[in-house]
């Protein structure tokens, strides 16, 4: 992708890097300034727990402040020493006072977790664990700095008054993010995003520019037109960002979003075509790896893009969301997906063997698709069938720094071995399906970055975690299919 470039290319290139690391880096110094968490409570939650329990609300206040609620007011907005940046019930926007834009305000403000009853986590038995999950993944995944406890309430609908059980949710939440090198109950964090160049938001946009032309100059197979096209792109860029810079922002990171992941789906399937030399030369494992190795760092370079545009202040304190997320994973699959299929077809077999194959795999990546959409996202221990994959996911969040993305862990990364391990043995089916499993891969990793409010860092040691693991499931999973391979073939040359 980088012989026989232009000067011209390469500089846009390094404009786009520029500008992208000055943004990464502006946006990360704001998220590792402040690492101290507390709580707030209002009065008359306070005073509605005491009237239940029966303690006096003097009690309360004492027992709650020695576990880390540190403010207890009448209204969070007007007697907190910072605006409370308070994320609505769908976590997609802000709710503000009327008449604050954070876009113009200059006083300090705190990214706030207030604990809708919406949220539907429940103290089960005395025992509020999915409440301080709740809580400790406010703090860890999304940065928030500010917890607004409301009562809990029971799995009946009741609300808890037994203040022990409050007690035992914010101390093993302190216990948890101390863990984490997080201090809580002494304060809160503040935080300070400074305004960002719309011209800075436009050399980092030049990365997807870049990107779009060198795909549509293979898909129109004109390659001489590479530099023009990616020229041209850049311009009506410019333009669009003086007319409406918000509106060019969204369009320049669903860009990155999606063209990253589809240029991968290129490299896949070249490397279906014809396995590089270097690679098909040494073992398997060996060419698996290197296989991993590039899909994660392409995956986190295209994340890194659509950080760096979204390092604004709207997005980084919550008030606007990546839009397109669900149609940014699943562009590129169908794009993999037809280039497969393209590829799978040039093999010319026989009709039969051939329908055969594409409905076999049809029929598996539907229902694979199916249960990843409506399985993503946060789930409910209440939901039919889900204990068992909360017990597997809360698990893994225990007992590393961060939880890894399950859809990584146990799909995405073993199907990269499984494809280059489908593509050495010329095994149509499972090439196919191991291919689509690898560009959701890199789909997966760009798609962690595409969340502003949470920390870069912490999206990085998610990638990371999750591939170590795959790459273990993955490699088991081939000797496995491995061994299969070997006893077929014996039994036919039997």
């Amino acid at each position: 992708m980088i012989k026989n470039r232009s000067v011209i290319w390469w500089l846009l290139l390094c404009c786009a890097v520029v500008c992208s690391a000055v943004l990464l880096f502006g946006r990360i110094s704001v998220e590792e300034s402040g690492h101290d968490i507390c709580a707030a409570m209002q009065l008359d939650d306070l005073e509605l727990l005491a009237e239940k329990s029966g303690l006096p609300v003097s009690e309360w206040q004492a027992r709650l402040e020695k576990v880390g609620v540190r403010y207890f007011v009448d209204d969070i907005y007007t007697e907190l020493p910072a605006l409370p940046l308070v994320e609505n019930r769908a976590r997609d926007s802000l709710v503000l006072p009327e008449g604050i834009d954070v876009n113009t305000y200059d006083g300090p403000m705190v990214k706030t977790l207030y604990m809708y009853y919406k949220y539907g986590v429940r103290v089960i038995d005395n025992d509020p664990q999915e409440i301080e999950d709740l809580m400790f993944r406010a703090a860890l995944d999304r940065g928030l700095r500010l917890i607004v406890l409301t009562p809990f309430y029971d799995d009946d609908n009741e609300i808890v008054s037994d203040i022990t059980v409050y007690e035992s949710c914010l101390t093993g939440l302190a216990e948890r993010l101390e863990q984490r090198g997080l201090s809580y109950g002494e304060g809160f964090s503040c935080m300070s995003v400074a305004p960002v160049s719309k011209f800075l938001l436009l050399g980092a946009g030049v990365a997807p520019a870049l990107l779009g032309a060198w795909l549509l100059s293979r898909i129109i197979r004109r390659k001489s037109w590479e530099t023009p096209i990616a020229l041209i792109a850049i311009v009506v860029l410019a333009a669009l960002t003086v007319w409406n810079a918000y509106l060019t922002q969204k369009l320049m990171m669903f860009a990155s979003a999606v063209l990253f992941p589809c240029v991968f789906a290129v490299w896949m399937k070249r490397f279906a075509d014809n396995e590089p030399p270097q690679l098909g030369s040494r073992p398997v494992a060996l060419s698996a790896l290197a296989a991993l190795i590039a899909t994660t760092l392409w995956g986190i370079i295209g994340g890194l893009s659509v950080s760096a545009l979204m390092s604004t202040r709207e997005y980084m304190v919550g008030n606007v969301i990546f839009t397109g997320v669900k149609l940014a994973l699943l562009a590129p699959l169908g794009f993999a997906g037809i280039l497969l299929l393209i590829q799978l077809i040039s093999e010319k077999l026989p009709r039969k063997k051939l329908i055969r194959t594409v409905l076999v795999c049809a029929a598996i990546l539907c229902v694979a698709g199916a249960v990843m959409i409506l399985r993503s996202g946060d789930v409910s221990s209440h939901a039919p069938g889900m204990d068992k994959v909360l017990a597997v996911r809360n698990w893994f969040e225990y007992t590393f720094y961060v939880r890894p993305r399950t859809k990584e862990m146990f799909a995405a990364v073993p199907c990269i071995i499984v494809f280059v391990w489908a593509c050495r043995r010329k095994l149509p089916a499972l090439r196919l399906l191991g291919g689509m499993g690898a560009c959701l891969e890199a789909v997966s990793v760009t798609n962690t970055f595409c969340h502003a409010v949470a920390p870069i860092t912490v999206s990085l040691i998610r990638t990371v975690l999750a591939v170590g693991i795959g790459a273990v499931v993955g490699f088991a999973a081939v000797g496995i299919l491995e061994l299969i391979y070997r006893a077929v073939n014996k039994k036919q040359n039997a």
